[in-house]
């Protein structure tokens, strides 16, 4: 019996060291799905403000493509608009429910409770710690810029109450 109950616990334990989550591509981007974004022309994330937005953010002069390049167990990305310009580390707040950030260009510095490690991709979906479905877009006021949404990871689960839309975030392989 002993002898048993160990080879159950041996194959449980090797089955989970054998799951891996899916590689991010070298350099990708991520694009949003559009239900429930009424009126979204654009769905490709870009890249404002040290944030990720869905929309018509795209046709202001402050936004750029959000083009990311992975590394290790994270992603970050390079804007254009900061001087000097550097690498910026993206990070999300996994227990809480805030938009994804980007450090200060240069610095290694990350907010308390936000982490830049775990973000990876499952079956193609945009993930944190294995979890794909915790991503919300939450309407940006229309006074700023009309027709755009700003990406959240909502790990409290709360956004939805606020209304925040849940979206999948796809992950495309880049040459840029």
């Amino acid at each position: 019996m002993t002898t048993v109950l160990a080879a159950a616990l041996t194959t449980m334990v090797s089955g989970a060291a054998i799951e891996k989550r899916d590689a991010l591509p070298a350099k990708f981007t991520l694009t949003s799905t559009s239900t429930g974004l009424d009126g979204l022309i654009y769905p490709t994330l870009m890249y404002a403000n040290s944030s990720a937005y869905i929309g018509n953010i795209k046709y202001s002069t402050y936004s750029e493509s959000l083009d990311l390049t992975s590394g290790g167990d994270g992603a970050s990305f390079q804007s254009f608009h900061s001087s000097p310009t550097g690498s910026q580390r993206l990070y999300v707040y996994p227990t809480e429910s805030k938009p994804i950030g980007f450090t200060v260009p240069h610095s290694a510095a990350v907010p308390t409770g936000a982490v830049t490690t775990g973000i990876t991709q499952e079956g193609g979906l945009f993930a944190v710690n294995g979890i794909s479905g915790s991503w919300k877009a939450c309407k940006v006021d229309e006074s700023k810029v009309q027709g755009t949404w700003q990406l959240y990871w909502d790990g409290a689960g709360t956004l939805e109450a606020e209304g925040c839309v849940a979206v999948n975030i796809t992950v495309a392989e880049s040459s840029c």
